[in-house]
This record gives structure tokens, sequence and C-alpha cells, in this order.
């Protein structure tokens, strides 16, 4: 259908199940903007409109706000180019090699959630 416009969550490469990685929608969505032609439009992480939604339903803005996640690109990297600090934690989708990224640097890297959180609570 011409004119209407493709739109998706996300395009990750992969999430965590109990048993490891699986292929997530990325893979989907890049078959399907083949196929039709279409660029999808996405709406979710890392898309810097779904950053600022949270914000302004906060209302705050990103000096007050910090994001906790496993996902260096779509987490961290969606956050920072939204100018929120990302706090990385090394469970789910984490890589080792995520630590020594070139651009995308977190303010923090931590073992898992609770972590994040005590650290920020200044415990």
């Amino acid at each position: 259908m011409q004119g209407l416009p493709f739109i998706v969550m996300a395009r990750n490469r992969y999430f965590m199940e109990k048993d490891g990685l699986t292929l997530d929608m990325g893979a989907f969505v890049a078959g399907l903007e083949y196929s039709t032609g279409i660029t999808a439009e996405v709406v979710g992480k890392p898309a810097l409109p779904f950053f600022c939604a949270a914000l302004d339903e906060l209302g705050i803005g990103p000096d007050q706000a910090v994001l906790i996640g496993d996902d260096l690109t779509d987490d961290i990297g969606g956050a920072q180019a939204a100018g929120i600090p990302g706090i990385l934690v090394r469970t789910g989708k984490f890589r080792a090699d995520d630590e020594d990224h070139p651009q995308l640097r977190p303010a923090m890297i931590v073992d898992d959630f609770p972590a994040a959180v005590a650290t920020l609570l200044g415990g």
C-alpha cells in the first residue's frame, strides 16, 4: 500500500532468552524494508522522540534523569542522544566488548540493576 507509514517499535539485533540470545525484530524489519522499498520509522528506543516523550510525561529535563540498561546502542546510545546519562549493566544483552566501544561511553558500568540503584542512592 503506497503512502502508508511503516512504523516499528525497534530494530534490535537480539534479545536475551533463558537459553541465550535470540534474533530480535531488526532482521525482520530490514527484510520488510527491502521487500517493500519503505524505510521504517522507529518509535521506540533508540529514537529521540521515545526519550523526549518519557521526559515530557515526567515533567523533567534530561539532566534530572538517568537510564539504566543492558543494550549499549539502543539504551545507552539512545539516552545519550537525548542528553540523558546512561548506566550500562552487565546483564542481559551486555557483552564484554561493550566496555571498549570507541564512541559510546556510558556514564557508569555496573554489575546489575540493584548495583546501579545502590550507586544512585549513594550506597
